[in-house]
């Protein structure tokens, strides 16, 4: 009598490993403040929405009954600072040895006028 095949028996199935999602976050764009009224979101969530024809992001947000509220971002895009020319921060070599000059006359001033010292005879 064999068992195997036997209804009664529960077969073993072996489950296939699902590793969890990670929550996925893409750049919604809409086109106006009119469209991101519009786009519809689950209560208790947040989502920003990006103009695609302004430098505007309006992050729409819904409470647990599902109320909706909406805020508007403004942003800026910059382009880096990069320093051209000489930095103000070096010295160039004529007016270092310009300084240099004044610094020696200086101490050529105070070694003339400092007393020489004086030692006694025993």
């Amino acid at each position: 009598m064999a068992a195997y095949n036997s209804p009664y028996v529960p077969q073993y199935v072996p489950q296939a490993y699902i590793p969890p999602q990670q929550p996925q976050n893409p750049i919604i764009w809409v086109k106006g403040e009119q469209e991101a009224n519009n786009y519809l979101i689950a209560p208790n969530s947040t989502v920003p929405l990006w103009d695609s024809d302004t430098e505007t992001i309006y992050l729409k947000q819904s409470d647990a009954t599902g109320r909706v509220s909406m805020k508007i971002l403004r942003y800026t895009i910059e382009e880096p600072k990069i320093e051209t020319g000489e930095p103000s921060n070096y010295v160039t070599k004529e007016d270092f040895e310009s300084f240099a000059d004044k610094l020696q006359k200086q101490l050529d001033k105070l070694m003339e006028s400092k007393p020489k010292a004086k030692f006694k005879e025993e």
